[in-house]
This record gives structure tokens, C-alpha cells and sequence, in this order.
């Protein structure tokens, strides 16, 4: 539903934020191309109309700046998201068999690292001293170390 107001176009319901932030911007660059043309003695109805042509379409434009912005990856992320929901509510039983296999498979791997990084003491005799680079003894200092 929109209405012409005078020769801007306007939509009944009101555009709030980025979207008006981009509405606007485009019709100043419209308008400022009409008004280049104008003084180059374009007549102003085909001034308007040849910065409609040479500016390409308006919803294409908008379609490609909305695109280039970061904040469109962060909306089709969470309609994903959000899309991916609405599968998983559709049948529970599987969903829930997801879900405890994707757990398992996580806390496996968390007690796997833990165990591995933190918790086995490094097989050196001396684990607290750090030593960067090649061993200078050959790995005498370091029994799994071989080289």
C-alpha cells in the first residue's frame, strides 16, 4: 500500500531505523542526480526519471546494501537458528536423540583434552620448568621425547 506524495514516493506504514536510514539515503542520491541533470538543462520530470534509470532499481539497491551490511549475517544466522527450532519441535524423539549424542560427543571430547592437557603431569622430569625449542641434551631431559 503505498501513495504519492508529491514526487516522492512514501508507504503507509511507517519504516523505522536502518531501513529508513537506507530509504533516505537513496532518495537523496535520486534527488541530488535529478538536480545534476536539471542544471545541465534536463527538464525536471525526465531528470527524475533518467536518475531512476542510471541509478538502477531502488529494491535492488536497497537488496545489495542490506547485503553488504554485517548485521545480515547476524539476521540469517538467527532465522536459522530459528528455522532449525521449529524442525527439531516437530518430532521430539529424535530431537532429543540429537541432542544426547551431540552431549556425549562434547563432554567426550572436553575430558579427553582435560585429561590429556591438564590433568597428566608432561613425561619430563622437571614439568613445571618450561622449555621452549629442541632439547640441548639430545631428550635426556624429557623421556618421551625422541629425536
Amino acid at each position: 500500500m503505498r501513495r504519492q506524495c508529491g514526487h516522492v514516493e512514501t508507504r503507509a506504514l511507517p519504516v523505522r531505523g536502518p531501513e529508513k536510514d537506507l530509504a533516505d539515503e537513496l532518495t537523496f542520491h535520486l534527488q541530488s542526480h535529478a538536480d545534476s541533470l536539471e542544471r545541465q538543462g534536463v527538464a525536471p520530470e525526465e531528470a527524475r526519471r533518467r536518475a531512476r534509470l542510471e541509478l538502477g532499481n531502488p529494491e535492488r539497491v536497497k537488496e545489495e546494501v542490506r547485503d553488504m551490511r554485517l548485521g545480515a549475517l547476524y539476521e540469517q544466522l538467527g532465522q536459522d537458528l530459528r528455522h532449525g527450532l521449529r524442525l527439531l519441535r516437530r518430532d521430539a524423539g529424535l530431537s532429543l536423540g540429537i541432542v544426547l549424542i551431540l552431549a556425549l560427543g562434547l563432554a567426550t571430547a572436553i575430558r579427553s583434552f582435560a585429561d590429556k592437557s591438564l590433568l597428566r603431569p608432561l613425561p619430563c622430569r622437571h614439568p613445571q620448568r618450561p622449555r621452549g625449542g629442541r632439547p640441548v641434551d639430545g631428550g635426556a631431559a624429557c623421556a618421551g621425547h625422541r629425536s
